[in-house]
């Protein structure tokens, strides 16, 4: 299972948007902002009027060259790991998505470079402008236990000489 989120700027962004949520009568509501711009996308935040959401608060995500927008959602990296593990996962890792894709380039380069998003070079590296939009994206991997591994034991088993002997 993989899901995505930001990570490189996200404790910023995280930060914008729970302070916003938790924001006390007297602070101005423009001191946090709820837009967030770069050359190649635009990042708007849903005004919602309760807390941070336990699956997340709602975004828009605008590429440069798209005319509509995608909603997402912000994850909360640690609810999100509780909720996984109550759900019966296990985490097993939290990646950066440039860096998963590096480390995985073999199995994803034909991929992507076949869904025509002139993300990757003919050899299948990263384009420097791919790294602005990956950046924002974080792979988190969980996975089910192996339900043939038996689970470990609180207690010691007894060797046959040490049982005691009851009367």
């Amino acid at each position: 299972m993989v899901l995505l989120t930001f990570y490189p700027r996200r404790a910023k962004y995280q930060k914008n948007v729970e302070a916003y949520h938790n924001r006390s009568g007297s602070m101005k509501p423009n001191i946090v902002p709820n837009c967030i711009r770069s050359e190649s996308y635009m990042i708007t935040f849903e005004v919602e009027e309760e807390k941070f959401p336990l699956f997340g608060k709602k975004y828009q995500l605008k590429f440069a060259h798209d005319i509509s927008a995608e909603t997402h959602c912000l994850v909360h990296f640690p609810s999100l790991i509780r909720l996984a593990r109550e759900a019966g996962l296990e985490y097993v890792e939290i990646q950066n998505l440039t860096e998963f894709y590096d480390d995985n380039r073999t199995q994803f380069a034909g991929m992507i470079m076949n869904a025509g998003l002139n993300l990757v070079d003919p050899r299948g590296r990263l384009l420097p402008r791919s790294y602005d939009v990956l950046g924002l994206y974080t792979t988190f991997i969980f996975q089910k236990p192996d339900p043939d591994v038996a689970p470990p034991l609180t207690t010691p088993l007894l060797q046959n000489d040490e049982r005691v002997a009851s009367t």
